[in-house]
Parts: structure tokens; sequence; C-alpha cells
């Protein structure tokens, strides 16, 4: 067995298997990240971030993205999400689709003006000015 042991010291297995196959990333706050909806109900959902736990999006969250758009989530689905906290008090991660639809928004809006595109957005009426 030591010798064993001593070949795979000798040879970094460990520090290749280390440094090719352990690429985790901390979450941090206002970190967006891609997961897969695990579960949706009145509670709010569910994902699978890629990470040590899950997702967690508030039925509250769920409702600022419109009764159509929150109707359309289903198990399966690929969606971006918004890291609210790192962990949660019962150890998940807090998480907003809503607010990851913001920012990437925001993110495409900076890139267009960089770039120097336009882009049209439908104008409210204004009942008032007429």
């Amino acid at each position: 067995m030591t010798n064993v042991l001593q070949q795979v010291t000798e040879s970094g297995f460990m520090d290749k298997l280390f440094q090719e196959g352990y690429d985790y990333k901390r979450p941090r706050r206002g970190d967006i990240r891609r997961g897969v909806v695990l579960s949706v109900g009145p509670q709010g959902a569910v994902l699978d971030l890629g990470l040590k736990r899950d997702g967690i999006v508030p039925a509250t969250d769920l409702q600022r993205l419109g009764q159509d758009t929150a109707a359309s989530i289903q198990v399966g689905d690929e969606v971006p999400a918004f890291i609210l906290k790192p962990e949660g008090r019962d150890g998940n991660i807090p998480v907003s689709l809503h607010r990851a639809r913001l920012e990437q928004d925001w993110l495409k809006a900076q890139e267009l003006l960089a770039n120097g595109e336009a882009w049209n957005t439908p104008q409210p009426s204004n009942p008032k000015r007429r």
C-alpha cells in the first residue's frame, strides 16, 4: 500500500486531479449562474446550479416575472439565476430569476451602447399628453 501511495504522490496525480477536476467557484452575491429547474410549485422553484447546494426561487420572485412567463417555466428548463446570498438560513442558495433577467437586459443595453448600435423599444402611450 505504501508503494502505491508513493507512486501516486511522485507522479503528481493528486495535484493534477485537484487542479483539473475541481473547478468549483463559490457563489457570490450578484453572480448570474445557469441552473436547471428541478421543481416548480406554489412555494417557488428549486434549481440545480451545479453547486453543492440548490438554488431556491421564492414564489414572490416568480410572480414578478408575470403570470405567462412564470407558468411557462417547466422542470428541466435551463434558466439564468441571480445569486441573492451565497447561503440562506436553510443552507440553500436564495436566487432570483427576475433579477437575472433585468441584469442580462442591462448588460445587453451596455453592449449595444458600446458598439454604437441602436435598439428599438415600444414607446408607452401617455394619455395625459393628448
